[in-house]
């Protein structure tokens, strides 16, 4: 019984750390009926980090880019890399930029709001 316990609270415990969840709540996976409620409660529920629904719309940016020039970027992995720019395109109020990545093989289709000052 207590070790089947042990086995349920600590991952419980870990997870409700990770979604900024105090570890209290981790006594509602061992009371019966509870369980599948706080289980429901806390997978419809906005955990920190997320991004709400209900978001402000973001600004234009409103820099010029053209073919050739140098620009730093953020990609997605969180990596500043240098690059330039092959093509720009107009996507709505968006402008998009094609790039080649300096020291990689690679070719990035990016949002501005990517390009680093």
């Amino acid at each position: 019984m207590t070790a089947s316990l042990v086995l349920v609270l600590i991952p419980v415990i870990q997870l409700l750390r990770r979604t900024g969840h105090h570890p209290i709540w981790c006594f509602l996976a061992i009371v019966p009926c509870l369980n599948v409620i706080g289980l429901w409660i806390f997978a419809f529920k906005s955990w920190p980090g997320q991004e709400t629904r209900l978001t402000a719309p973001k600004k234009p940016d409103k820099r010029e880019f053209k073919v050739g020039d140098k620009v730093r970027v953020n990609l997605h992995y969180g990596k500043i890399e240098e690059a330039v720019v092959r093509a720009v395109t107009q996507d709505g109020n968006e402008t998009k930029l094609q790039l080649d990545v300096v020291g990689l093989d690679l070719t990035a289709l990016i949002d501005t709001r990517q390009v680093v000052e």
